[in-house]
């Protein structure tokens, strides 16, 4: 109670007041009033105090209307209060309403990179250990910076700031390797390498539960858009474990609260946020941890690869088309010798033309008679679907299919959704298909 006091627009001592005055008397015992200027333990005053200052998401007042109550008087509030106050002002100037009649279609500047990132959403880049991840992300986010085509794709150019989290200093390598190469290629026009709008920042982040680390990252946004003269296209987040504080991704509330707070750092930047994230176990249910992150991205893509050589792959597009799979090789650059004498080596991501998709999501054989015989069933279907099917409607066909080809040596219902489930995987494996999350999948490549 004294916490919504504090939404409505009450100030502690008003609360306390209000407490004492109609709530306290309803307890037995009463609780001793205490001083609210002074709260001691075991009394009204301290259980007020507690209360009102516990964790608070919207701003002091966010709940009362402005023509309600009479003009704030500075002499009444504490500076906390007064700055919650002002904070509160200024998000709703620029929370107005858009009538219907007067709506336009929104023509330009709607992709960050087009048919990948949507410009000022939200996206996640996931994969296993060692696909190449950090290696594509950072190459996503040069091209922003440069205002290049990226793998033959239209770029919205801006400023960039990459939260690297998890690289240690080996993305300072990184990055002169992309100096470099930058430098190699630059046309008469172009901006000078010491020029290009593109910041790294190598500290630990608690972006899940602090919210001083949250606003520090606005706060360093701005001073790149001030420095550099353009405004923030991109933040990266690399990688979302090393942003989560050590709290448990699997908890829908501390998910939840992330993307909160990924939520507020877009809307007073308006910038793309992408995070880069592992994949679990099984890389075909997605990305690792709650699903509230996957339910929340406009752009989620999963990175495969191998040996040096890999695929990047749309899983969810809220709005925009889902593109064909993107092949990609990591070239190896050295950048010079150490003290001992030792070549010192990164690498730079190339558009891979030549290798076929197989080559990084399985080997395109499924090796399962009965697999094999419900595929060529299944995918005309997928296409009758718009690419993309709901795992009921598949168990829902496998059980009219099952009647003249069995898929499990038993009638049970469950056993024959368990023997659909196991090949939904083995397609998801060998890339004929793409889990796009809440149990839709979508056709990715041809048999």
């Amino acid at each position: 109670v004294a916490n919504l006091c504090g939404d409505f627009g009450c100030s502690l001592g008003a609360t306390w007041e209000l407490m004492a005055e109609h709530w306290n008397p309803r307890c037995e015992p009463e609780w001793d009033l205490g001083d609210i200027e002074h709260p001691q333990p075991k009394t009204l005053a301290a259980k007020v105090y507690n209360a009102y200052n516990s964790e608070r998401h919207n701003p002091l007042g966010w709940l009362c209307w402005d023509d309600e109550f009479e003009a704030v008087n500075p002499e009444d509030h504490t500076p906390e209060e007064l700055k919650s106050f002002e904070e509160f002002r200024k998000q709703s100037e620029n929370t107005q309403l858009h009538f219907f009649g007067d709506i336009k279609p929104y023509l330009d500047n709607n992709f960050l990179i087009e048919d990948v990132f949507t410009a000022g959403g939200y996206s996640v880049l996931f994969g296993p250990p060692n696909a190449g991840k950090s290696f594509v992300m950072m190459d996503m986010a040069y091209h922003v910076a440069t205002g290049k085509k990226w793998a033959g794709k239209r770029v919205e150019q801006g400023a960039v700031l990459y939260l690297a989290l998890e690289g240690g200093f080996d993305v300072y390598n990184r990055i002169a390797a992309l100096q470099d190469h930058y430098e190699k290629t630059r046309e008469p026009g172009d901006t000078p390498a010491e020029d290009v709008p593109f910041a790294v920042i190598n500290s630990p982040f608690n972006l899940q539960g602090d919210k001083k680390a949250v606003n520090l990252v606005i706060q360093k946004a701005k001073e790149l858009e001030e420095l550099k003269g353009h405004p923030v296209r991109l933040i990266v987040v690399d990688t979302l474990s090393r942003a989560f504080g050590g709290e448990n991704e699997n908890d829908t509330g501390q998910m939840s609260k992330f993307v909160e707070n990924m939520d507020w750092i877009r809307f007073k930047t308006q910038a793309h946020l992408c995070a880069v994230h592992h994949s679990g176990k099984d890389i075909s249910k997605g990305q690792r941890g709650n699903s509230a992150n996957n339910g929340a991205v406009d752009n989620e893509w999963v990175v495969k690869g191998t040996n040096g050589m890999g695929s990047i792959s749309p899983t969810k597009q809220r709005t925009m088309k889902y593109p064909d799979p993107i092949n990609f090789k990591l070239k190896i650059v050295t950048l010079g010798r150490d003290s001992e004498g030792f070549d010192v080596t990164t690498c730079l991501v190339e558009k891979d033309t030549t290798s076929p998709q197989e080559d990084f999501t399985g080997n395109g054989k499924l090796n399962d008679p009965r697999a094999e015989d419900f595929w060529g069933k299944l995918e005309p279907l997928f296409y009758q679907h718009d690419g993309e099917m709901k795992t009921s409607d598949i168990n829902d066909f496998a059980l009219i299919y099952h009647e003249k080809e069995p898929l499990a040596d038993t009638d049970n219902v469950k056993s024959i959704k368990a023997a659909v489930g196991r090949m939904l995987n083995l397609y998801a494996e060998k890339g004929f298909i793409i889990k796009n999350g809440f149990n839709r999948w979508s056709v990715r490549v041809s048999a």
